[in-house]
């Protein structure tokens, strides 16, 4: 008895008794790939950067993580879709862990997502763009104000994490560099503690005319 199967094939596709099938899914190329984690170089400074980071951008790609990190894959708002991008943006940075040194791995885990993560790394580290420093403390004195839709807690620990990538930032510029005495300054904690209220809302004005008149407030 000849094979029903082998009768009235297609190149895309194979039918038996006149029902068509589907094509066989495309091969998976990455499964053949034995390019592991452990091939990557792990980030310790500066000096490797740029070949660390071309290379960490293809294997972010790889696992199909890389559009959460460079911020094109955005946090949604639906709530349907809220929990599989969480659980992605928790790979990304789980993995951006793995890829830099455990002496720098704070960096990443302290930020609030992936994308956080790799731009600390990027204004500490990329020493081809003399503007990254100022841009980073632009940001921190122009763009912190509390979103709308931020929980207190949420915002308190981003502005902690920013400004402690922002002062490791200014140390790391040569001795006599004035971003030096900026990261003293915003070392202090009574000038970070008043920032911070800078950046509430005007519907808490009231708690931060009480607050700021406080003279241990840190």
């Amino acid at each position: 008895m000849s094979d029903p199967l082998r009768h009235g094939s297609t190149a895309g596709s194979t039918s038996t008794g006149g029902v068509q099938l589907p094509p066989p899914p495309p091969e998976d190329f990455s499964a053949h790939m034995q390019f592991k984690l452990d091939n990557v170089p792990r980030l310790t400074d500066g000096s490797g950067y740029r070949s660390w980071c071309s290379i960490a951008t293809l294997y972010l790609r790889l696992r199909l993580l890389w559009r959460i990190v460079d911020g094109t894959e955005t946090k949604p708002t639906d709530l349907t879709l809220l929990e599989k991008w969480e659980l992605k943006n928790i790979s990304a940075q789980l993995l951006l862990t793995s890829l830099v040194d455990i002496s720098i791995s704070h960096i990443v885990s302290e930020a609030p997502t992936a994308r956080d993560a790799w731009q600390a790394l990027q204004d500490r580290f990329n020493r081809r763009n003399p503007t990254t420093l100022f841009t980073s403390v632009k940001s921190f004195f122009i763009s912190m104000a509390m979103a709308d839709g931020v929980s207190m807690l949420d915002h308190i620990n981003g502005y902690e994490t920013y400004l402690r990538q922002l002062i490791q930032r200014c140390k790391d510029t040569s001795p006599d560099d004035a971003y030096q005495h900026l990261a003293n300054y915003l070392g202090n904690e009574k000038i970070k503690a008043h920032h911070l209220l800078m950046t509430l809302p005007d519907s808490m004005a009231n708690v931060v005319d009480n607050l700021q008149s406080k003279s241990d407030l840190t």
